[in-house]
């Protein structure tokens, strides 16, 4: 079974675990037309918090992080693949399957279901061996 997918770019953005920490971000973006098409969030032990985001413009996300560096403690941007999957139940065991067969550990890995459809976006420290995975 071949799975649908494409590649894009994430950003893994590092900012103090405080109250409008992701405020401030959300509203760089908004003010830069940057539209958040994907987000994750979740805090560490050290009073970071960690967002990863999808955006639909790499380049001026790059540039707005840049321009801003007081906002964020730092920012790292990655390869990921978003699978298109139906929104039911067993789809994500068919995909998790496929990368477990194939001894692929993942880094991230989150969902929006819209309607019937399912995206995952799925970070590893190698996205090529994902794409190899699904293809087959």
């Amino acid at each position: 079974m071949k799975f649908n997918f494409h590649s894009t770019r994430e950003f893994k953005i590092k900012a103090e675990n405080k109250p409008g920490s992701l405020h401030k971000i959300a509203e760089l973006f908004g003010n830069h037309g940057i539209n958040i098409d994907s987000i994750s969030a979740f805090s560490t032990n050290d009073d970071v918090a960690v967002f990863r985001i999808i955006t639909n413009d790499e380049a001026t996300t790059t540039k707005v992080l840049e321009q801003n560096k007081g906002v964020v403690l730092g920012y790292d941007v990655g390869d990921v693949v978003v699978v298109t999957l139906d929104n039911k139940p067993g789809e994500l065991a068919k995909l998790t399957d496929r990368l477990r067969r194939r001894g692929i550990n993942l880094e991230s890995l989150y969902v929006v279901s819209t309607g019937e459809k399912t995206e995952v976006a799925i970070k590893a420290p190698d996205v090529g061996a994902i794409k190899e995975a699904l293809e087959e």
